[in-house]
């Protein structure tokens, strides 16, 4: 299960970072690596201009964009990172949550498309069961209603927690995400339906997406942001106020994940 527990963090982290990478490429930004975890590389290769690695700690990725070390862009370069307009940047933020929050779409659309069905025909005489096979239109509309009813559930949870506060309850960090892993694959394998599996790796990309859009520096939410004041103002915020926020940033998520950490050893030890 352990395996199977990074197999899903890395494959929703990779599919995040397509997303940067594919719209980068689109816009013309050359991207210069493709890291999927973080630390000490286990292997990687160059293909397409781009060198991808696969690193010990699976537990997030990055795309490093050409010229995303400098802030000023000194070198002149247009397809640079910072050298291109505002709006490129936005759009190669948007991206990647984007793309995780479209997932759960293709994830069900992949499950439903195929799958036999018995179905009951009244005729006259009698009932008839048959077998059909679901096509591509009923199975879009199937993955579509699933991932509104998993939307919506996250809509009620989040007005739950606006109207009682953040409790240690309402967060879980990597050993609450190994647990819920765990749940999913033992209740597929006893159903012998991989739809609850499934249905956790849409809910955990869903997840990803949404925390990866608040807007706080260092996430993409927070590019997005600083992006926009730039659209509007028509200019840079200052080197040393973007690396202010960056730090503050960066404390803030390193709360968020303290806190959750906090709520594991809670919810394991009570």
């Amino acid at each position: 299960n352990m395996l199977l527990f990074l197999g899903i963090i890395t494959f929703v982290v990779f599919v995040h970072e397509l997303g940067h990478y594919l719209m980068a490429k689109s816009l013309g930004i050359p991207v210069n690596v493709f890291s999927v975890g973080f630390g000490p590389k286990l292997f990687g290769f160059h293909a397409l201009g781009t060198h991808w690695k696969f690193c010990i700690i699976p537990l997030g990725g990055y795309v490093k964009l050409q010229g995303d070390e400098d802030y000023e862009n000194e070198a002149e370069d247009p397809c640079s990172f910072w050298g291109c307009h505002p709006w490129k940047r936005i759009a190669i933020a948007v991206a990647g949550p984007a793309v995780n929050l479209l997932l759960p779409l293709l994830l069900f659309f992949g499950y439903y498309w195929g799958q036999t069905v018995e179905v009951q025909h009244h005729y006259p005489q009698g009932v008839m069961t048959k077998v059909h096979k679901v096509d591509a239109k009923t199975a879009a509309k199937a993955s579509y209603m699933m991932t509104e009813n998993m939307y919506s559930a996250l809509g009620r949870a989040v007005g739950h927690i606006q109207k009682q506060g953040v409790k240690k309850e309402d967060l879980g960090g990597p050993v609450a995400i190994y647990q819920e892993t765990q749940k999913a694959a033992e209740r597929s394998e006893e159903t012998e339906d991989w739809g609850f599996l499934i249905q956790w790796i849409a809910f955990f990309s869903i997840n990803l997406g949404i925390m990866n859009l608040l807007p706080v520096p260092l996430l993409d939410g927070g590019h997005i942001t600083l992006s926009s004041y730039e659209v509007v103002t028509r200019k840079k915020i200052s080197l040393t106020a973007r690396t202010r926020l960056h730090f503050a940033g960066l404390m803030f998520v390193a709360a968020l994940m303290a806190f959750a950490v906090y709520s594991d050893v809670v919810r394991l030890w009570g």
